[in-house]
């Protein structure tokens, strides 16, 4: 059966239903630690946070961890190395 006619059925209705959805922070299991690896270290790259993740089993990619500092209200500086 074509799919928009099974939801007219079964729905009532040709809408199409809502795109996307929340998206689980997959850093948010180590806040504190980040935060005070953070405070600790004030000129901590996102590289070397990756790095420092890596290390405790935990490979993220560099998007996410900007989402996790922009969602906490922290921001980095570029640093040359």
């Amino acid at each position: 059966m074509i799919r928009w006619m099974n939801r007219k059925m079964t729905t009532g209705t040709f809408a199409a239903r809502p795109m996307g959805g929340a998206r689980r922070a997959v850093l948010s299991h180590d806040r504190d630690w980040l935060l005070a690896r953070i405070a600790s270290v004030p000129g901590l790259t996102i590289r070397a946070l990756r790095a420092e993740w890596a290390e405790r089993g935990t490979v993220v990619c560099k998007d996410a961890v900007w989402r996790f500092l922009r969602n906490e209200g922290l921001t980095f500086k570029k640093a040359c190395a």
